[in-house]
Order: structure tokens, then sequence, then C-alpha cells
């Protein structure tokens, strides 16, 4: 996966990954929703990139702490 992706989660729904770090270890993306015209909503969502093999799976993840972080890249990139 890659920053600028559209990807589709489990919950049916498109997102456009936005900027990726890396935590512990752990890659994560911060992600924004796009509605049915693939245009950025206000919801928000961090995933977490998971590599079974040669499969990569992205699933929400709730830190506060991960969240807060990537909130804080995105805002510095956007000045």
């Amino acid at each position: 996966m890659n920053v600028n992706d559209i990807i589709v989660l489990e919950n049916n729904k498109n997102y456009l990954l936005l900027l990726d770090t890396v935590i512990k270890a752990d890659k994560y993306y911060l992600a924004v929703e796009l509605d049915n015209n693939e245009n950025p909503t206000n919801n928000y969502v961090v995933v977490r990139e998971e590599k079974e093999g040669n499969d990569i799976y992205m699933e929400i993840t709730e830190d506060p702490y991960i969240y807060s972080e990537l909130i804080k890249m995105h805002s510095e990139q956007s000045k």
C-alpha cells in the first residue's frame, strides 16, 4: 500500500490513504473516507497494515496515541 492509494475496508467504504508512518515496528496510515463521488468526507481513520505471507491486510485501529500522532503529522504537512 502507498499514500494516495484508495482502499476498500471491511465496512465496504472507500478510503484515501493520506500519510503513513512506522510506530513500534508497525506501519500505520491516516485515511479519509470518500463519498460515493470519491470526494473526501470529514471522517478520518487510522489503519494498520498487516502482512501474512504475500498478502497485505488493512485493519482500522482505535489507538488514540497513534491517531493523534498521525493527525499532528497531517496538520504539519498541510501548512
